[in-house]
């Protein structure tokens, strides 16, 4: 094999791993996400979105891997450089959009959406950042000799903040950066969720006994759901919603936040400028066949679903801005209207304040042999209870 690059660039770029239909499909679903983050107030629409976003990068990634370290390599360092650019767009678009969902996630939404948007986007999640620092780290250890032409390894450049030369360093940082957020995502609240829900399985059957352990009451049964997970903590509340088949109005108090999904979409912009900047840069080779085949406008075609449902949430949103607009009015005008939350959480407390596993020792040394005191706490908690129910009621009823 010759030690020269037979190229006065790069290789020509290989286009089913990152062809313009590709980079484009890429880039376009990724707006679509964040818009429908923005736009959306259904948990359910915006976790099927993310879940296409988040199996369509998994695709590039092990794509990448299977025709990068086959036996006869198809894809040159300098496609992996580009590969390896489509992975940081998750990390913008899924995390930094992200923290303002999981901010404004209403908790009727989270009840009664299914399992699978929380359990299987878990695993996706982890699943694309687990093959993405592989994929990394694996280039990095073959990073001289890595592709079909290792001869022009030496010219790999990436853009960004300018024009730098690929070296371990950058593959080193990464693979950190993936492992992070791979670790975070499994110590997420979503984590946590999923596994409440699959503990509070063993208690779904309150009403007519299934599910509960001996000597269980059903509010025994609900309170421990609600303590298994303090981030939702306020579904201890709603049980008695559920139990009684009339659950809360859906996407109530919902505002879309335009400052996240335009700061979210700047961001984006400027990493697409970087990775446009990276194929620029590499002075890529003309490929030997036609640029638009099949690899280019399949990825383009898969994008109808994602702007179908983007499309319709965006009408829906628009539809419904009369609504909202004289919901925010009328909480402006009725502060009564809204729900206590000091009220609320004070309630809450004094509602899991009689599980005697909770109790100190000197509560318990002093009302375990009181029947009287225990006789007292049901009417109170009951009461407090329905007064709550009643806030969250009214207070429902006005905004909608």
């Amino acid at each position: 094999m010759s030690s020269a690059c037979p190229f006065d660039g790069s290789p020509p770029l290989n286009t089913d791993i990152a062809g313009v239909g590709v980079r484009i499909s890429t880039y376009v679903q990724a707006f679509l996400t964040i818009v429908m983050m923005t736009v959306s107030p259904s948990l359910e629409d915006i976790y099927s979105q993310a879940f296409l976003f988040i199996i369509m990068n998994i695709s590039i990634i092990a794509s990448a891997l299977v025709v990068g370290f086959s036996s006869t390599p198809q894809i040159s360092l300098q496609d992996a450089v580009v590969a390896w650019f489509f992975t940081i767009i998750p990390l913008i678009v899924l995390h930094i959009a992200g923290m303002k969902l999981r901010h404004r996630t209403k908790l009727s939404n989270a009840i009664h959406t299914s399992e699978w948007d929380l359990n299987r986007s878990l695993v996706a999640m982890s699943s694309m950042y687990i093959l993405s620092a592989v994929f990394t780290l694996i280039v990095l250890h073959r990073r001289e000799t890595f592709g079909s032409f290792p001869e022009c390894n030496s010219s790999a450049r990436l853009f960004f903040f300018g024009v730098r030369k690929v070296s371990h360093g950058w593959f080193v940082g990464m693979a950190v950066v993936y492992g992070i957020f791979a670790i975070s995502d499994v110590c997420s609240d979503d984590c946590e969720v999923s596994y409440s829900r699959m503990f509070a399985c063993e208690y779904e059957g309150a009403e007519d006994g299934r599910g509960t352990k001996t000597g269980e009451t059903p509010a025994k049964a609900n309170r421990k759901i609600g303590k298994f997970n303090s981030y939702y903590i306020l579904s201890f509340v709603f049980t008695s919603f559920l139990q009684e088949k009339t659950p809360p109005p859906a996407n109530i108090n919902f505002e879309a936040d335009y400052r996240w999904g335009v700061i979210v979409t700047i961001l984006l912009l400027i990493w697409i400028a970087f990775t446009e900047l990276t194929v620029a840069k590499n002075h890529f080779a003309p490929p030997d066949g036609p640029i638009w085949q099949f690899g280019q406008l399949f990825p383009l075609f898969l994008l109808a679903c994602p702007l179908f449902d983007t499309s319709k949430a965006v009408r829906k949103f628009v539809k419904d801005a009369p609504k909202r607009r004289a919901a925010i009015a009328a909480r402006a005008q009725n502060p009564q209207s809204r729900v206590p939350r000091a009220g609320l959480f004070e309630t809450i407390e004094e509602l899991m304040r009689d599980d005697p596993e909770e109790d100190s020792e000197e509560n318990t040394e002093e009302n375990a042999t009181d029947p009287v005191k225990d006789n007292a706490k049901v009417p109170a908690t009951e009461n407090a209870s329905e007064i709550a129910k009643e806030d969250i009621i009214e207070a429902a009823e006005e905004i909608v």
